[in-house]
């Protein structure tokens, strides 16, 4: 795509409404990698890679249908110790 006279990368996956994730300056559009997978599976991904950024070959193809890993069950908590302070007197 050409913008200004510029040549800027595009990539898209996906379909559906577009996300548009642009780098920041001395990024690139891979810095995005993580997040096309999953975000793909709902929306059309669009990465913009800038002028500026010397664009390094892209990673591997990330197939839609790439699981999250499962959450990890929450760390029993202790038993809740018990107060060693004397009653109060009654009012």
């Amino acid at each position: 795509m050409e913008i200004n006279g510029k040549e800027i990368a595009v990539e898209q996956q996906g379909d559906g409404d577009a996300v548009v994730m642009v780098h920041g300056l001395g990024g690139t559009a891979n810095s995005w990698y993580p997040q096309v997978g999953p975000l793909a599976r709902f929306f059309r991904v669009v990465r913009l890679h800038l002028a500026s950024s010397r664009r390094p070959p892209p990673p591997p193809p990330v197939s839609p249908g790439w699981p999250a890993p499962p959450p990890r069950p929450p760390a029993p908590r202790p038993p809740r110790a018990r107060s060693r302070s004397p009653p109060l007197p009654p009012t």
